[in-house]
C-alpha cells in the first residue's frame, strides 16, 4: 500500500519472542485461515498507510487506505505466491496463474476493492505469475543422450511450487551446464532442422506455458553428464528441475 511493504510484528511462539513478518491483505478467504493465537492475523495496521480489519474473511474485510498530501493512494495487487505469517512462521499462498482484474467500486462514501463489487468505477489489472517468480522445468525424452543425435527437450513454465503456468508466453534463453567435455550444444525448433543442422536457435517462446525444442550435443568423450537449461530472457530467473542425462558415444 502506498509503496510500503505490508508487514507487522508477530509472535514466534513458544517463548521465542517476536519478529517482523509479512502480513499482506487477502481479497478472499484463504483455506484454513484462522485468527486464533498462533495462526494468522486479523488486522493489518500501518499508521498513515493502511488500517484493515476482518482480514482473511473475504467480503468481510474492512480496509482503510490513507492518501498522501496530494490526496493519492496506491495499491499493489499480486496474483498468488504471496508470503504471509502463519502459525509462528511464514507460509506462501497458493499461486493462481491466469491473471485478471480486481474491481474498484464506490458504495456511499466507501471504496470497495475485490471481485463482484457494486458501482464499479474502475479496475486494477494484474498479470499472470511469471518473471522472477517463474521457474522452468525441463525434461528430455530419455535419460540417455547420444552425441550428435537430436533429442527432444520439453520446457514447462512452473510457479515456485512446481505448478504449471498455463497461458505463460515467456521467452527463455536456452543453454546447458555440466557437460565438461562438450564441444558444442545447439538447439533447433524441429527434429528435421536439428538433423540437417540448420536454423539453430538460442531462445524459445512458450505457448500456453510450454515449448519443445531439439538439442544436439557434440562431446569429445564416451560418457558425460549435463543439464539443459532454460532461463527467463527478461528477468534472468531460472530454477531448473530434471533434464539431467548421461551422454553416450
Amino acid at each position: 500500500m502506498n509503496g510500503q511493504t505490508l508487514q507487522q510484528t508477530e509472535s514466534l511462539g513458544s517463548g521465542a519472542g517476536n519478529a517482523t513478518e509479512p502480513t499482506p491483505i487477502p481479497l478472499y478467504t484463504p483455506t484454513g485461515w484462522s485468527t486464533a493465537a498462533g495462526y494468522n492475523y486479523g488486522t493489518v495496521v500501518l499508521p498513515g498507510i493502511v488500517n484493515a480489519s476482518g482480514v482473511g474473511t473475504g467480503s468481510g474485510t474492512t480496509l482503510y487506505v490513507y492518501t498522501d498530501a496530494n490526496g493519492k493512494a496506491s495499491i499493489t495487487v499480486q496474483d498468488g505466491n504471496v508470503p504471509y505469517y502463519n502459525a509462528y512462521g511464514v507460509s506462501t499462498s497458493t499461486a493462481t496463474t491466469t491473471g485478471g482484474t480486481v474491481g474498484l467500486g464506490i458504495s456511499g462514501t466507501s471504496l470497495e476493492l475485490g471481485t463482484g463489487v457494486s458501482g464499479v468505477a474502475g479496475q486494477v489489472s494484474y498479470g499472470q505469475q511469471v518473471g522472477a517468480l517463474a521457474q522452468y522445468g525441463v525434461s528430455t525424452a530419455s535419460s540417455t543422450i547420444t552425441t550428435a543425435t537430436p533429442f527432444a527437450v520439453t520446457i514447462n513454465a512452473e510457479d515456485a511450487a512446481g505448478n504449471a503456468l498455463t497461458g505463460d508466453t515467456s521467452t527463455v534463453t536456452l543453454g546447458s551446464t555440466g557437460f565438461t567435455n562438450k564441444t558444442s550444444v545447439a538447439f533447433y525448433p524441429s527434429s528435421a532442422d536439428a538433423t540437417a543442422g540448420t536454423g539453430a536457435i538460442t531462445t524459445a517462446t512458450l505457448a500456453d506455458g510450454t515449448a519443445t525444442v531439439y538439442a544436439v550435443v557434440t562431446d569429445a568423450t564416451s560418457t558425460d553428464t549435463g543439464t539443459i537449461t532454460a532461463t527467463d530472457s527478461a528477468s534472468g530467473a531460472s530454477s531448473i528441475t530434471g533434464a539431467t542425462g548421461t551422454l553416450t558415444l
